[in-house]
């Protein structure tokens, strides 16, 4: 049982989750909620937060952060396999 888990979790690794999909999450729901909260871009009519805006906002953010993310490790590996003893 032990031995599905750890390959499944090598097999996240493997296709990126790491790399790409959690960090987009953190940024995504963070920036979200901050924008929820804060009413940053006016509200509706009933005084709900303007969701669509903040959505679209903290959807090209995470993105942004998750792209540039893994380009940087990505750099920092290729780095490090040129360079192993800095």
């Amino acid at each position: 049982m032990a031995a599905y888990i750890s390959d499944f979790i090598y097999y996240l690794q493997g296709v990126g989750v790491y790399d790409y999909v959690l960090p987009f999450l953190l940024v995504f729901t963070i920036i979200f909620a901050i924008l929820e909260k804060t009413k940053l871009f006016g509200t509706e009519q009933d005084g709900r937060a303007k969701t669509n805006i903040n959505t679209i906002l903290a959807l090209v953010i995470g993105l942004i952060v998750g792209l540039v993310t893994a380009s940087v490790v990505l750099a920092l590996v290729a780095i490090a396999e040129y360079r192993p003893y800095l």
